[in-house]
């Protein structure tokens, strides 16, 4: 994404030469109407991330091939409990 403003040297906040004042308008109403705030989105942020290393994990599991070995596996029966 293409940020809207940038701080210089002193810490002032300035606007982008991105786009037109309208532009930057839109971008601004499309960012408040989502109805988060910045924390909310970087933890959101956190959660795909997570959910990404689950799924590589998943993947992993897989490729070592079907549970279907475990049919032949021994079954415990009531007195071995």
């Amino acid at each position: 994404m293409e940020r809207l403003t940038y701080r210089d040297a002193n810490g002032e906040l300035w606007y982008s030469d991105a786009g037109t004042e309208r532009d930057r308008l839109h971008r601004l109403a499309a960012y408040e109407e989502i109805g988060l705030e910045p924390g909310e989105i970087e933890q959101l942020k956190g959660e795909a991330f997570g959910l990404r290393v689950d799924k590589q994990e998943l993947e992993q599991y897989r490729a070592l091939g079907p549970l279907t070995a475990s049919a032949n596996w021994p079954r415990r029966t009531k007195t071995e409990k």
